[in-house]
């Protein structure tokens, strides 16, 4: 994935954070960046199938990436303890509804041309959400946007 992450202990890499006391990989901080290493941003489908098993995540940022015309993974919705999630200008397609499935998330990014819903009820589900931002997202033909 990133070239700095070498090693078995997933704990000890850049941009990884795991809970202190159960040793469970907590946050990804994988958003682009443009930095002089020339790490710019995560490319492919399989980044997003890795994380498929990282039930513990309560803060997953993959804003800026390149995954090639994918849509948001279904299993996203499936991360419980969630509390922010920042996937603007990485996916396409239609936003899961399964989204809503995440209450205790706070913060919600999905800022991009490439996303669109058809149905925004999946939002009622969201109790704790503070902050959203679904700019450029095409709601032109959303229902339940009340």
């Amino acid at each position: 994935m990133l070239s700095s992450w070498v090693g078995n202990d997933c704990c000890k890499w850049e941009r990884v954070h795991c809970d202190k006391v159960t040793g469970k990989v907590d946050s990804l901080h994988l958003r682009a960046s443009t930095d002089i290493f020339g790490d710019q941003y995560l490319i492919g489908k399989e980044v997003i199938t890795c994380l498929k098993d990282l039930r513990h995540l309560k803060f997953l940022d993959l804003s800026g990436n390149d995954f090639r015309g994918s849509r948001i993974p279904e299993f996203i919705g499936s991360f419980k303890q969630l509390s922010y999630l920042n996937l603007s200008d990485a996916f396409s397609g239609i936003i899961p509804p399964r989204i809503g499935n995440l209450s205790n998330l706070v913060v919600l990014d999905l800022k991009t041309l490439s996303l669109k819903s058809d149905d925004m009820s999946w939002i009622s589900g969201l109790s704790s959400l503070k902050s959203l931002d679904l700019s450029y997202v095409d709601l032109s033909k959303a229902q339940n946007r009340d």
